[in-house]
């Protein structure tokens, strides 16, 4: 699970939550876990970084998409040709299901 927090606030998210980011070879899209794991783990070795996502069971984002990811989340970049807008909005979460998920205050995984 990921928990975001704000105000006293929490919503907490299985790792398996899908994301409008696509994978550059096509064969789908990385999860909300797999984007978490490469923020709080952008600094492992790539080999160190594979083994972390395969223990959380996620799929990890490529060494060749790292810079592309991290890119956008640290600022670098305003847009990325990695997100499908299509695929954005179905896995929006409206204002309702923040209101109705049950938080769990905590850190992420």
């Amino acid at each position: 699970m990921v928990c975001f927090e704000h105000d006293s606030q929490a919503l907490k998210l299985p790792l398996s939550t899908p994301t409008a980011w696509k994978m550059k070879n096509g064969k789908g899209y990385y999860t909300l876990g797999s984007l978490w794991c490469l923020i709080a783990h952008k600094d492992l070795k790539p080999g160190d970084f594979m083994r972390k996502a395969g223990e959380l069971g996620i799929p990890a984002i490529s060494h060749a998409e790292k810079n592309e990811v991290l890119g956008y989340f640290m600022g670098a970049k305003q847009e990325s040709e990695m997100i499908d807008i299509q695929a954005r909005t179905k896995t929006l979460l409206s204002k309702n299901d923040l209101k109705t998920r049950p938080g769990v205050k905590g850190d992420a995984i």
